[in-house]
């Protein structure tokens, strides 16, 4: 007997433009050296030799931590007093007077899904700007949503105000 996976999970191939060009830059650096490469593709912090480093502070206060702090589980709901300080940290002086409440995911991609099936509905068009990490599509499309761009920058490099209030007045004729 065949094993198969489910038909709405038949046919998926996915090819990520950061991580394929992470892997060209990877291979440029064999092909003309390391020296004449530079790899900006991952976002993450290297040395001026290319290898993969920790910011110090980071580094210093994981080990002053107990290792079991470190590799255990945190709360699914995440742990409230970090919960509280990114509330803190994200508004400042300047919190509303208003429902405000912090809500755990599991890195990046998990926010992002959590904020878009908990905040819109089947059906329902997302906007980000064409400059957006190209799983937000496959998260649409798997909580059946859809996703809509605007241009993020105008010819003048700043910001796209004009291209961005028109894709949400348009996005509003069309839905809550």
């Amino acid at each position: 007997m065949e094993t198969r996976v489910a038909p709405h999970a038949q046919g998926k191939v996915y090819v990520d433009k950061l991580f394929g060009t992470g892997m060209a830059a990877k291979q440029a650096s064999i092909q003309y050296g390391k020296e004449n490469v530079v790899d900006a593709s991952m976002g993450a912090i290297t040395d001026d030799t290319g290898t993969l480093i920790c910011l110090p502070t980071v580094e210093e206060q994981f080990r002053t931590m107990p290792i079991q702090e470190m590799i255990s589980y945190s709360p699914v709901a995440g742990i409230p007093t970090f919960l509280d300080a990114a509330i803190k940290h994200t508004f400042g002086e300047y919190t509303p007077d208003a429902y405000i409440r912090a809500v755990a995911s599991a890195g990046g991609a998990g926010a992002i899904s959590n904020a878009i099936w908990n905040y819109s509905n089947v059906g329902d068009t997302i906007l980000t700007h064409d400059w957006y990490w190209t799983p937000y599509t496959t998260i649409c499309k798997e909580t059946g949503r859809f996703l809509r761009t605007f241009e993020l920058l105008n010819d003048q490099m700043k910001f796209n105000l004009e291209s961005f209030s028109t894709s949400i007045k348009n996005l509003l004729l069309e839905q809550d």
